[in-house]
């Protein structure tokens, strides 16, 4: 887990309304979050989480209203989870003082790793169709014409190199989708967890 270190020397229970933990526990889904603070200048604060903490960026610039719009965003100190529905005044004399609202919650899709599975399937299924199609397609120098003929005049070394051919590739494919399912849903756990 993150370390909130950071988070919390800059800050005094004692005189801030601020969460400083609690919930350490991951979310179902991950929190994303932005928050309007208004300090020394008005900004906004983006928080995602990840590892048991929030992961925070201040945009000073505000948050872009026209698509390819880009704003300068700050990474800062990891946030407790519980900040995330934190809504009120920072008093004078703390860090960060002024006001903080929410001013958008966000719900990560959950359907996006529906949407993988059906991706890693589909691989393995047009491979298959890719096979099929290049035999009946009519194509002489095609990896499916290459397998079926060979193996019609029992030349089967060469039958079988164009299987292992086809099936290295639908591997290559599936793994490829695989990993930028990884690197996408970084927040789903894995079945090893």
């Amino acid at each position: 887990m993150a370390s909130l270190r950071d988070y919390e020397r800059k800050r005094d229970q004692k005189k801030t309304p601020e969460p400083f933990g609690g919930r350490k526990k991951r979310a179902k889904r991950p929190i994303f979050v932005v928050q309007r603070h208004d300090a020394r200048a008005l900004h906004y604060d983006f928080r995602l989480e990840r590892d048991g903490v929030l992961l925070s960026w201040a945009v000073p610039k505000g948050v872009p209203l026209e698509t390819g719009q880009r704003n300068l965003a700050v990474h800062v100190e990891d946030h407790p989870l519980d900040y995330a529905l934190f809504e009120g005044e920072i008093p004078k004399g703390s860090y960060g003082a002024g006001q903080v609202e929410v001013f958008r919650r966000v719900r990560i899709p959950t359907s996006l790793p529906f949407m993988f599975t059906g991706l890693k399937v589909a691989t393995v299924l047009a491979m298959i169709g890719a096979v099929v199609g290049e035999y009946f397609g009519g194509a002489l120098n095609a990896i499916g014409v290459l397998i079926l003929s060979r193996s019609r005049v029992f030349q089967f070394n060469e039958a079988w190199a164009g299987v292992l051919v086809v099936c290295l590739f639908g591997l290559a494919l599936y793994i490829a989708v695989a990993l930028l399912e990884r690197f996408v849903l970084r927040w789903v756990p894995s079945t090893s967890e």
